[in-house]
C-alpha cells in the first residue's frame, strides 16, 4: 500500500499538539477548568434543531451548572474511547474500576440520548469491556541486545532520528495478538538520546494465556508484558527475564473501551444530530463516524480484519533467526525520515 500520505509529529502528541493547543486557546482568552467534570448538557429538542440550554457538571465535588445563551457553542465529546483507561507500572497490573457502560463521557452521551432520540444509543457502544478492551504497554530500553533485534527486524536503527518501523508490526502467531511500533527517536524533549520507546498493543486481553509468559494479558505486570514482547522479537529465552527486569522500564495501560466503534451496531444507534445542530447558534456538536454496515460478525474477526492491513512478523522466524526480517509494510515518504 501507499503511505505516503502518513505524517508524524516530531515529539509525542501532547508536547507536539495538546500543549501548543493549550497555549494557543490561553494566549486567546480562553479559561480551562481542571478538576472539573461535565454531567449533563440539558437541551431544548425540536424535530428541526437541538439548542444547548444549561451545561451542568462537578468541580472539586460540589454541582454547579452554567446558563448559556444562543451566542455561546458547546462542543461535546461523547463516548470517549479512552474513558475508564487504568495504568499499572513495572510492578502492577493495570485494573480496570468500572463495569460495563460507566465512564464520565458515556454517562454524559447516555443523558444527551435520553432527551431526544437523535443524539444516539450509547448503550450499543459499551455493553461489554471483554468486548471491547485492548491493553497497550510502552517499553523504555537503551539495552543493545534489544536494540540490536529490533534493527535486525526493521532494517532501520531505532536511535537514528528518523522513524524506524514505519507503521505497525504484528507478530502474527501471538496469542495476544501483539502488534508494536517504533516512531522517531526521542519521543520526548527530555529524553535521554540513548532511549528507545516502543509501543506495543495486545488484543486478546482477558482469557488467552501468553505464549511466553502463561497468564492472561490483564493479570501482567509491566515486567511480564515486556518479557511476552521481547519473546515475540528473537531475544534468547535464557535473558528474557532479566532484560525485562532489568534493562527496560514498562508502563501498561488497559482502556476498556478503545474498539467500542466496532461493536455491531447499525447506521441509526449513532449520533444523527449533527444536521439537526448545525440550524442553531447553541449546538451540542457531537462525534460522528462513518458506521460500519455489516452483519453481526465478532469483535475478533473485526479485530483480526484490521490486523491484515499491517507488517506482519512471524515469532517462529525470528526466533529460528535471530529476529530475521518479515515485515513488508514500510513508509514510503521522504518527509517521514
Amino acid at each position: 500500500p501507499d503511505l505516503s500520505a502518513l505524517r508524524f509529529t516530531r515529539y509525542n502528541q501532547y508536547e507536539s499538539m495538546i500543549l501548543p493547543m493549550v497555549k494557543y486557546i490561553k494566549d486567546a482568552g480562553a479559561k480551562i477548568e481542571f478538576d472539573t467534570k461535565v454531567t449533563n448538557v440539558v437541551c431544548d429538542c425540536a424535530p428541526d434543531r437541538k439548542l444547548a440550554k444549561r451545561i451542568e457538571y462537578t468541580q472539586g465535588g460540589e454541582e454547579k451548572s452554567i446558563d448559556l445563551t444562543e451566542d455561546d457553542l458547546v462542543f461535546v465529546t461523547n463516548g470517549c474511547q479512552g474513558d475508564g483507561s487504568a495504568y499499572g507500572d513495572q510492578t502492577h497490573a493495570p485494573v480496570i474500576t468500572i463495569k460495563n457502560g460507566e465512564g464520565p463521557s458515556i454517562e454524559l452521551w447516555k443523558k444527551l440520548a435520553a432527551q431526544d432520540d437523535a443524539f444516539g444509543h450509547p448503550d450499543k457502544f459499551f455493553r461489554s469491556i471483554k468486548e471491547t478492551s485492548w491493553e497497550s504497554w510502552t517499553v523504555d530500553t537503551a539495552d543493545k541486545k534489544i536494540l540490536d533485534a529490533i534493527q535486525r527486524i526493521c532494517h532501520r536503527d531505532p536511535l537514528s532520528g528518523k522513524v524506524v518501523t514505519g507503521g505497525i508490526v504484528t507478530a502474527k502467531d501471538s496469542s495476544w495478538l501483539i502488534s508494536w511500533t517504533i516512531n522517531r527517536q526521542g519521543q520526548f524533549e527530555d529524553q535521554p538520546d540513548d532511549h528507545c520507546l516502543i509501543w506495543v498493543y495486545g488484543l486478546n486481553c482477558w482469557d488467552d494465556l501468553g505464549d511466553y509468559v502463561k497468564k492472561p494479558m490483564y493479570e501482567c505486570t509491566g515486567e511480564e508484558l515486556c518479557a511476552e514482547w521481547l519473546y515475540h522479537i528473537g531475544i534468547p529465552v535464557d535473558e528474557i527475564d532479566d532484560l525485562a527486569k532489568h534493562a527496560c522500564n514498562t508502563t501498561p495501560c488497559m482502556m476498556p473501551y478503545v474498539t467500542s466503534f466496532f461493536e455491531p451496531h447499525t447506521a441509526t444507534v449513532r449520533s444523527s444530530s449533527r444536521r439537526a445542530l448545525s440550524t442553531s447558534r447553541s449546538s451540542a456538536s457531537t462525534q460522528r463516524h462513518r458506521a460500519i454496515r455489516s452483519s453481526r460478525r465478532s469483535t475478533r474477526s473485526a479485530r483480526r480484519w484490521r490486523l491484515s492491513i499491517h507488517s506482519a512478523t512471524s515469532t517462529a522466524a525470528c526466533r529460528r533467526s535471530g529476529a530475521a526480517s518479515m515485515m513488508s509494510v514500510t513508509s514510503s515518504s521522504p518527509a517521514s525520515r
